[in-house]
């Protein structure tokens, strides 16, 4: 058996955190592990991507709307930046 790494996402509400880690396993097997939130772990097979997918996907809007947000949307608030840069500071080719 072969798996292939294919997707992780972690969502967080809190100290709760649970992780979705997407797998293909010989390109035949598709699996979603999740761990979390707490001690709580359940791995589910799919017969192909496209529903593994619609899983994962309907397995988010759950998350959100039980108020845990992507550790990956980790910008909050406004820019802290009061004015613009008078000049771009990033180095130019040349």
């Amino acid at each position: 058996m072969t798996a292939i790494f294919t997707n992780v996402l972690l969502f967080v509400r809190g100290r709760e955190a649970v992780r979705i880690v997407r797998t293909s396993v010989s390109g035949t097997t598709f699996q979603l592990a999740i761990e979390g939130p707490g001690r709580n772990h359940q791995t589910r097979e799919f017969p192909d991507a496209l529903s593994c997918g619609q899983a994962q996907s309907l397995l988010e809007r759950q998350l959100v709307s039980e108020g845990f947000r992507s550790a990956a949307d980790r910008r909050s608030g406004d820019d802290r930046r009061q004015y613009p840069r008078e000049h771009e500071r990033r180095r130019t080719p040349g």
